[in-house]
């Protein structure tokens, strides 16, 4: 059995873990949250370019980092990220996610 242990840091930006694997998605810069200290992952995920989004130095150790959309084996972790509109105009407003 596998277990999954979830933390938010609060806005977008989650670890995902388990004994063999960490990952981490969408880290922001300084906007109001307290800013975690000693991250580290073996994945780090970006679903835009957003400052608010992808503060990856915040983040320790020689990970992977995914930033477009595809299919992925990453440590024997199987996931795809998919693209989408980051708002309800087609991207118009806010662009593309992933």
């Amino acid at each position: 059995m596998i277990i999954l242990k979830t933390k938010w840091f609060g806005h977008s930006f989650w670890k995902i873990s388990s004994e063999d694997i960490s990952i981490i998605a969408d880290p922001f810069t300084n906007i109001g949250y307290k800013m975690p200290q000693g991250i580290r992952a073996d994945i780090v995920i970006s679903s835009h370019d957003h400052f608010d989004h992808n503060n990856f130095e915040l983040v320790e150790g020689n990970y992977k980092l995914i930033r477009s959309e595809g299919k992925y084996n990453v440590k024997g972790v199987n996931f795809e990220m998919l693209a989408t509109w980051h708002d309800e105009s087609q991207g118009n407003e806010r662009g593309k996610i992933c």
